[in-house]
């Protein structure tokens, strides 16, 4: 049979191997305005002598050296392929010739050079099948990657407070404040709608005129610049974003997917709707340390929220206030094995924009409350520069005491 079909077999073999030199290409950029260094082989491989150097052009990066690796690799591997073949042909050949009209030695001889050929057409077929479906199988492109750009993320902010700057301040609590109840000077909107009523969860005109306006004069800023001009703003006009944690949505909302998008955002249910830009935990107490927070809250505030206190009821004894309940929060959390570091070691994760959520014993049902941080005011001191808001209010820039304060999550948005 070998005889038979032996021209075939070597007429495919020799065609795959033209087809393979010609056709195992890379992607090449046709400019190269700057150039990053690939790796150097400690091993040369034949054909490749020098890797292709990294090549960046505008907002794209292409890693051709690669797909010059494995070009390279795949030639030089059929190369010794073909050399393994010729050689088991040259022993098969040798052994029959010996043979001396032995059937077993001729029969031996002829196995050998049906196995080379055979192990010579897998090498090569392979690439053959997948060039006949699509050529675009066996060529080795380089690798395009987006370029990414780097953020300069400030770990310190200087912002004029309306109040002069305390030098102490409790855990979490304000120190000094920055509110209007009404536009002044720096408010860079003129308005068409009228002050925005102070009804809880309303919607407001005006609010809705402030995001599409303040999105409207966005431009180069980066996405923390962004957060900022808009916190700002939003101070310096006086105008409500909705509840604190809906507040923080609503401005990164503005600063990654503009005025549209935290419109959406702004008239949708929930603090963080689906139309809010996502946020990842960067920090996070676990579910069952948040059940329990709750539930001493619910020692405050039970006859406030006495469904919800159903699934967390009161279990601590002695918490009558609000520092009691704070000290008992701090006493636990400072004891968890998982805890290690908190909160110091959480601080120092912040970045310009981060969402920080604290517990102070207020009078909703989780006792938490919502800030936008926006820098450093003291670092070594952990005293921060941070947004505030809640429901029917305009918002604020505090300066605000994160110093052994009760930390239980933070988030930062996805862009």
């Amino acid at each position: 049979m070998f005889r038979k079909h032996h021209k075939i077999i070597l007429i495919v073999a020799i065609l795959s191997v033209i087809f393979l030199w010609g056709n195992i290409v890379f992607a090449q950029e046709a400019e190269t305005p700057k150039e990053i260094e690939g790796p150097k082989l400690q091993m040369p491989i034949p054909d490749v002598p020098q890797l292709s150097k990294i090549q960046v052009k505008g907002e794209k990066i292409s890693v051709p050296w690669i797909a010059e690796y494995i070009a390279g690799v795949y030639k030089y591997g059929v190369a010794l392929a073909v050399s393994l073949t010729i050689f088991m042909l040259m022993a098969g050949g040798f052994f029959w010739i010996t043979a001396a009209g032995e059937p077993k030695k001729i029969d031996k001889a002829r196995t050998i050079i049906t196995d080379a050929v055979i192990g010579l057409i897998l090498a090569l077929g392979s690439y053959l099948i997948l060039f006949t479906i699509n050529p675009d199988l066996v060529k080795f492109k380089a690798i395009q990657l987006k370029l990414v750009k780097g953020e300069l993320w400030e770990t310190t902010v200087d912002l004029e407070l309306a109040t002069i700057t305390t030098d102490t301040g409790s855990a979490g609590e304000v120190m000094s404040t920055s509110v209007f109840t009404a536009p002044n000077a720096a408010c860079p909107i003129t308005f068409t709608e009228s002050q925005p009523d102070s009804k809880k969860m309303q919607v407001s005109p005006r609010s809705l005129e402030f995001i599409q306006k303040i999105a409207s004069g966005l431009t180069t800023e980066t996405t923390p610049e962004k957060i900022r001009k808009i916190g700002m703003a939003a101070r310096d006009c006086a105008v409500s974003l909705g509840s604190c944690g809906k507040t923080t949505s609503v401005i990164q909302t503005i600063a990654i997917q503009g005025g549209e998008s935290g419109e959406e955002c702004y008239r949708g249910k929930g603090v963080r709707g689906a139309d809010c830009v996502d946020a990842a935990s960067i920090k996070s107490i676990s579910t069952k340390l948040s059940k329990w927070i709750n539930s001493v809250n619910c020692c405050l505030y039970n006859s406030k929220f006495p469904e919800a206190c159903k699934q967390t009821p009161c279990v601590e004894s002695g918490v009558s206030n609000k520092e009691a309940s704070k000290k008992i929060v701090i006493a636990k959390l400072s004891a968890e094995s998982d805890m290690s570091g908190w909160p110091e070691s959480w601080l120092n994760l912040l970045q310009p924009g981060d969402e920080i959520v604290v517990y102070n014993a207020n009078d909703s049902y989780s006792g938490g409350h919502s800030v936008t941080f926006l820098g450093w005011k003291n670092f070594n001191n952990k005293v921060a520069i941070v947004v505030s808001a809640s429901w029917g209010s305009p918002v604020k820039i505090n300066e605000t005491n994160l110093k052994n304060a009760i930390l239980r999550k933070i988030t930062r948005p996805q862009y």
